[in-house]
């Protein structure tokens, strides 16, 4: 099994000698958590060559209280308006305005405009905030997640509310796995990103107190889950802990001075935001720094 995850590594390693970052959608709602995410977008569109597509989504709105329905002759009118909104919104970006990018208002849901500019830009990373006020606040921020990892099978980059600063350079990466079939992608894409960038990496499992005590058969299987010359490129390191996960996590990244957390994500509710302790909302939003949820079916 090993021999056959290591060939799928190789395969899909995003650095100079495969594939790339291409096309990244950001979705905005106007809010600090939705310009933040804007500017990571940026620079990752910056850094990677890529294309930049900043999304934002209008809901239809009724205009008085007996009406039934939507006013038809309004939605070109609001969309005018919402274009206007968003390319002054761009314009105050200056990291937006540094890289080719594309404006588009969505009358619909935020999920819905996210598949279909996912599905027309070809995008293979989504940017999103931790919360906002309007628009994509009507999905809180696990459902949001859960949904993409379902629906898109490409990486989601969260920028969490705790983020000292999101823009830094990408320095040390900590990835956190189980160990199961679903960390193969996001170990390559943490191992890639880290060759990218000449970043220190740090790989982490929290185990079982008896599987703890077995630290050295547990790094071993750390170090197999990695392309094989990874070594070549960063400087890595293991570690084993025991207790927590999301407090494991956290406490892993901050020392490490983590500029981005990269987690697996399989199939099932483990995303669901309306569940406080799940590991995905609790490390979001606790790092300081960004997260990389990336989705088993990715390829």
């Amino acid at each position: 099994m090993h021999s056959v995850l290591q060939t799928k590594l190789k395969s899909s390693r995003l650095g100079p000698l495969g594939l790339r970052f291409r096309s990244i959608v950001v979705a905005t709602d106007y809010s600090a958590a939705g310009t933040t995410a804007v500017k990571l977008a940026a620079r990752m569109a910056k850094q990677f060559h890529a294309r930049l597509c900043v999304l934002h989504a209008i809901m239809p709105e009724l205009y008085a209280a007996n009406m039934a329905a939507l006013v038809p002759q309004l939605e070109p009118i609001n969309l005018q308006m919402a274009r206007e909104t968003l390319h002054r919104h761009c314009e105050h970006v200056p990291d937006v305005r540094c890289v080719k990018h594309k404006e588009i208002v969505f009358f619909g849901s935020a999920t819905d405009g996210i598949q279909q500019v996912s599905d027309s830009e070809g995008a293979d990373l989504l940017v999103l905030g931790s919360h906002g006020r309007h628009g994509l606040a009507k999905l809180a921020l696990g459902s949001i997640a859960e949904w993409a990892m379902r629906r898109l099978g490409y990486p989601v980059l969260v920028a969490g509310p705790m983020c000292d600063d999101p823009l830094r350079a990408i320095r040390s990466i900590v990835l956190a796995t189980d160990l199961l079939e679903h960390a193969l992608p996001a170990a390559a894409y943490a191992s890639s990103i880290a060759q990218e960038h000449n970043a220190r990496l740090t790989v982490m499992t929290v185990a079982s107190k008896e599987e703890a005590e077995t630290e050295l058969d547990t790094v071993a299987q750390l170090h197999r889950i990695l392309p094989s010359d990874c070594r070549d490129w960063c400087t890595l390191n293991f570690e084993v802990k025991s207790g927590e996960v999301s407090a494991a996590i956290l406490e892993c990244a901050q020392r490490r001075r983590a500029n981005l957390v990269v987690l697996g994500a399989g199939h099932g509710p483990i995303l669901a935001d309306h569940v406080p302790s799940t590991t995905l909302s609790t490390v979001v939003r606790g790092a300081h720094c960004p997260v990389l949820v990336v989705p088993a079916s990715c390829s």
